[in-house]
């Protein structure tokens, strides 16, 4: 346990500051950045009364409306609003404060029920959304349309605005939802693809050749990394794997080697040092429960795989490689997350395996053309070739994922009481530490 704590030191930075979030929940103490934790929400009150909220999608245009996301202040409870137009004001931006005369269920604010209290004033982020506007205009200009734009914008770029609730219903019941929110999967992606790009396939290679260029590739990685976080709305999720992959580059950079639980405490730290309330999200908690997961599961995993199969240099035996470790990753997600995904979405996807075999490897693909198409689609030729491949791979993973949502018994509901809650994640918990110890005395022996 020592050995451990010291391989793990941010660990035990963790811990603490974990409990004093908690303390502060239950004291309803503020932070520093003036903003309190969520609290639970009556979603049952159907009053009509003033609230503070703020917006959390980019308004779209209705004929005589704006539809968008609500997040209540300082609860955070999102509810869909459709506010009536007024041609004595400005169209509504994503991430201003408004004041509305509605309740929690939604629907239409007319003109008098709605206020701008104070406009977004963080500089960066109305640059990053007008940059991921623009990125989804050019997917727009090279054909891409319809339920294909909606699920390729919200896959590569985090803009959910095109996603209606149709495609969401179908990936929420197929056990996909989780592709459409920006996480490891698309930064892994993208570092890999970067990292080909700029070390031109391993011709000019960065971590064997002098310090210089080596700093300069990386940094280079990183900074990149660092603007898709912020094009994409730095969602918990998006930023933990980013910090991730930008620790385990620096650790490359001096020649270390990176203890992946202590890369993962260190980025929780540093997410909830600057942002504590991102504590009690569902993205920072579904996401840090699969990456955990994983870890643990994964090496006893392998280690039945080498004891089994014996390695052979072909092909045959890479995809059958590749095919038994997605396995092994969707199995192990599914563990980690599933008392979140009982807690608060009460259900449970029962073809989740089928639909992460079709699902992610097309995913994978959608990354990497949506690399090309950025960096070679300003000519028009290259563009409207990528573009109609990307379009036949989204439409290709949209119709997956439907047939799967329409098969029989796609989706168990379950009713579960708030107290069963802990129980199940001390439940997984001990199960993949179980794991993961049993498959290391297995793997000394």
């Amino acid at each position: 346990m020592v050995t451990w704590l010291r391989n793990n030191p941010f660990f035990v930075l963790l811990v603490p500051l974990v409990l004093w979030i908690a303390v502060c929940k239950v004291c309803r103490l503020p932070f520093a950045d003036g903003r309190q934790v969520p609290v639970e929400v009556q979603r049952q009150d159907t009053a009509r009364r003033p609230y503070r909220v703020v917006l959390t999608s980019l308004p779209a245009e209705k004929p005589e409306t704006w539809r968008c996301q609500a997040s209540l202040l300082p609860d955070g409870y999102t509810f869909p609003v459709y506010l009536q137009k007024d041609s004595l004001r400005q169209r509504p931006n994503r991430g201003d404060t408004l004041l509305i005369f509605a309740n929690l269920n939604g629907g239409y604010v007319s003109r008098w029920d709605w206020s701008l209290l104070s406009p977004d004033t963080r500089p960066w982020y109305r640059s990053a959304l007008g940059w991921q506007q623009h990125l989804v205009q050019r997917y727009a200009q090279r054909g891409i349309s319809g339920r294909e734009l909606a699920t390729l914008s919200a896959l590569t770029l985090g803009c959910r605005d095109l996603l209606d609730k149709d495609i969401t219903n179908s990936f929420s019941a197929a056990g996909a939802m989780h592709v459409l929110a920006v996480s490891g999967l698309h930064t892994g992606v993208l570092t890999t693809v970067l990292v080909c790009l700029i070390t031109l396939f391993g011709l000019n290679k960065p971590m064997y050749g002098n310090i210089r260029k080596k700093v300069r590739q990386n940094g280079a990685i990183m900074l990149l990394l660092i603007m898709y976080a912020f094009i994409t709305g730095a969602s918990p999720s998006v930023v933990r794997s980013v910090i991730m992959a930008c620790l385990f580059l620096l650790a490359r950079l001096t020649r270390r080697h990176g203890q992946i639980m202590n890369v993962i405490f260190a980025s929780a730290f540093l997410m909830l040092f600057f942002v504590p309330s991102d504590l009690f999200t569902v993205s920072f908690q579904l996401s840090y429960a699969a990456v955990i997961a994983i870890v643990l599961f994964c090496d006893g995993w392998e280690n039945i795989w080498q004891e089994v199969v014996f390695y052979r240099n072909n092909f045959r035996y890479k995809a059958m490689h590749c095919l038994y470790g997605l396995i092994g990753v969707s199995v192990a997600a599914q563990i980690g997350t599933i008392p979140f995904t009982l807690h608060y979405f009460g259900q449970i996807s029962n073809y989740f395996l089928l639909t992460n075999l079709l699902v992610i490897p097309l995913a994978f693909v959608m990354m990497v053309g949506a690399v090309a198409f950025f960096t070679l689609g300003w000519w028009s030729p290259i563009g409207k070739l990528i573009a109609l491949g990307l379009n036949g791979v989204t439409w290709l993973l949209d119709e997956s994922v439907s047939r799967i949502e329409s098969l029989p018994l796609a989706v168990t509901e379950v009713s579960l009481p708030p107290s069963v809650f802990p129980v199940l994640c001390v439940a997984s918990l001990s199960l993949l530490i179980a794991w993961n110890r049993v498959s290391k005395v297995h793997d000394c022996w």
